[in-house]
């Protein structure tokens, strides 16, 4: 994921798997020049890492529970910022937790900031040889944001953040879906392992 030159206004949206990679960004958006505010919705029994490091890399942190409205965010964040100075919005997280963001984007967010926001979202699409085309097991389809048609497939495991607009999430959740019952045999065995 790219880290514009500066003086950027930046928002992650993202769970507990983003703690980590916000510190990384958070980092490099700092020593760039730009302005980062990171929201995380944790689930029932996660619990925050990384806190110390990230007081040092974000200008504000912002942790919520599924339990706490949505609304709440969007407060946090106009106390943080005027929302008409953002310059990206990054969603961040497994498929569950980037739609939650992105229905709270479009109902909440999108109507209050600027026209030229610049959306991404993370895809992790169902990856194998994770080498771009050697298996194809992680194409993705784009579409137009105008009409909603396809427009071209690509591979998610070298194009893991794309632009929000162009995912077509419902390709996402049906491709999700082909390892469903592979991933809970894994789960059995590695349960079965670990007791045995």
């Amino acid at each position: 994921m790219k880290v514009p030159e500066g003086g950027e206004t930046i928002v992650m949206l993202g769970g507990a798997a983003t703690l980590a990679l916000a510190v990384a960004y958070g980092q490099a958006a700092k020593m760039a020049g730009n302005t980062f505010y990171l929201l995380v919705q944790l689930q029932e029994g996660e619990t925050p890492f990384y806190l110390d490091e990230l007081a040092a890399c974000v200008d504000n942190l912002q942790i919520y529970t599924p339990q706490e409205d949505s609304q709440d965010a969007l407060m946090w964040l106009q106390a943080q910022t005027d929302l008409s100075a953002i310059h990206r919005v990054i969603t961040h997280g497994d498929a569950v937790v980037v739609k939650h963001w992105r229905q709270w984007i479009v109902h909440a967010l999108k109507p209050m900031v600027s026209n030229d926001v610049i959306w991404t979202a993370s895809v992790y699409g169902p990856m194998q040889c994770m080498m771009k085309g050697v298996c194809a097991q992680c194409l993705q389809w784009q579409v137009d944001p105008k009409t909603g048609e396809r427009t071209k497939a690509v591979y998610s495991c070298s194009w893991q953040d794309q632009p929000m607009e162009a995912v077509d999430w419902d390709n996402l959740d049906d491709r999700l879906a082909q390892n469903h019952t592979q991933e809970i045999l894994s789960s059995l065995w590695l349960n079965f392992v670990l007791e045995h």
